[in-house]
């Protein structure tokens, strides 16, 4: 479930980005709209990567959890 989750937010932003560098080649957007967005994209990626690293932490700590579990 968390990859489904990780993969959207990922897709979304390379979406935004695509989009927004689409328009720029077309004229519709400044250089500052543009700039914008690929921030917003690469701050967006960097918290879907903190979401990952937690949530693979969290598998982590509940496989070690099933596995003393299954010693008792």
């Amino acid at each position: 479930m968390a990859k489904k989750t990780l993969l959207k937010k990922v897709g979304i932003g390379l979406s935004a980005l695509f989009l927004i560098t689409a328009l720029g080649a077309a004229g519709c957007a400044t250089k500052e709209q543009v700039d914008a967005a690929v921030k917003k994209a690469d701050d967006a990626a960097a918290r879907a990567e903190a979401a990952a690293a937690k949530a693979e932490a969290a598998a982590a700590k509940a496989e070690k959890s099933f596995e003393q579990g299954l010693r008792k």
